[in-house]
C-alpha cells in the first residue's frame, strides 16, 4: 500500500520551512540540527523530516534525493511538490486522480477506509 503515515502536528510553519529549504544550501543530511539552522527550533516542526521522507525528498538517513534538488527550482517547485504528494498518497489518488480537489470530509473518509480504521480521528484530521 502506498499511503504515507507521516503528518505534521501543526502546519503553522510549513510554508516558511519549504521556502527556507529552497533558499538554503542543501544539507549533506536533513536533520533536526539543519532544521534549527533554518531557524525552526520548535519540536512541532520536526515532523517535516518524516514528511520529506514520505515525499521522496530525502532518504531514510536524511540524505537529499533528486526531488529535493528539483524542488529548489523556482519555476518547478510546485510541480515537484505535487509529484511528491502523489507518490506519498498513491492509493488515495488511485481512488480519484483529483483527490487534492476533494473536500476534507471526503479525504478523511477515504483515508479511514485505506488505513482500515487503524488511524484515530486526530491523525486523520491532520
Amino acid at each position: 500500500m502506498a499511503l504515507s503515515n507521516a503528518y505534521l502536528n501543526q502546519v503553522k510553519n510549513l510554508s516558511q520551512i519549504l521556502q527556507a529549504m529552497r533558499q538554503a544550501q542543501p544539507p549533506e543530511r536533513f536533520s533536526h540540527k539543519f532544521l534549527e539552522g533554518l531557524d525552526f527550533k520548535s519540536t512541532n516542526d520536526r515532523g517535516i523530516i518524516s514528511v520529506l521522507k514520505a515525499l521522496g525528498f530525502i532518504d531514510e538517513s536524511g540524505v537529499p534525493k533528486q526531488p529535493y534538488f528539483d524542488y529548489m527550482d523556482d519555476e518547478r517547485h510546485r510541480i515537484v511538490l505535487a509529484e511528491g504528494i502523489r507518490r506519498a498518497y498513491t492509493d488515495l489518488f488511485k481512488l480519484n486522480n483529483k483527490a487534492n480537489e476533494k473536500d476534507p470530509a471526503w479525504v478523511k473518509n477515504k483515508l479511514k477506509m485505506l488505513t482500515q480504521g487503524t488511524k484515530g480521528e486526530a491523525v486523520l484530521t491532520k
